[in-house]
Order: C-alpha cells, then sequence, then structure tokens
C-alpha cells in the first residue's frame, strides 16, 4: 500500500558561535523561528536566514532547516 507524504511543520534555526569553551573548542546556540511555512522554497528560506543573521549579535556558523512531515496510508 502506497504512503503519502504532506508537508505539516517546518522551523528556520541559526547556529550561532558565542565565543570558545574551557577547552578552546568553538561553543554554539542556536536560535530557533518556528511557524516557517512547510512549502517554503529553500532559496528563500535561506536569504531570509541571512538577512535575520545580519541581525544577531553573533556570527552565524550554520543554518539549519528542520520539517515535519505527516505520512498516510493513500
Amino acid at each position: 500500500m502506497a504512503v503519502s507524504k504532506v508537508p505539516s511543520v517546518s522551523k528556520l534555526i541559526l547556529k550561532v558561535q558565542v565565543g570558545v569553551n574551557a577547552s578552546g573548542k568553538a561553543a554554539y546556540k542556536q536560535r530557533v523561528f518556528a511557524g516557517l511555512k512547510a512549502a517554503a522554497v529553500d532559496d528563500d528560506v535561506f536569504t531570509v536566514a541571512q538577512e535575520m543573521g545580519s541581525l544577531q549579535k553573533y556570527t552565524t556558523f550554520e543554518v539549519l532547516r528542520l520539517n515535519e512531515d505527516v505520512l498516510a496510508k493513500a
């Protein structure tokens, strides 16, 4: 039986470097922005992430997108 996938929820996560830890390795924090349209195009999401990153106190290290889909029998 076939299974269909329907995009449900999407989040934008900016991983920023906040400094270094006691052992000298980079320390990171994440800024999570929920409510992203699941149908939004990755290029557009990345462009928005860059703009939002420019407003952060710390340097953006990585841009992540977390998608959740609903699976159902077709």
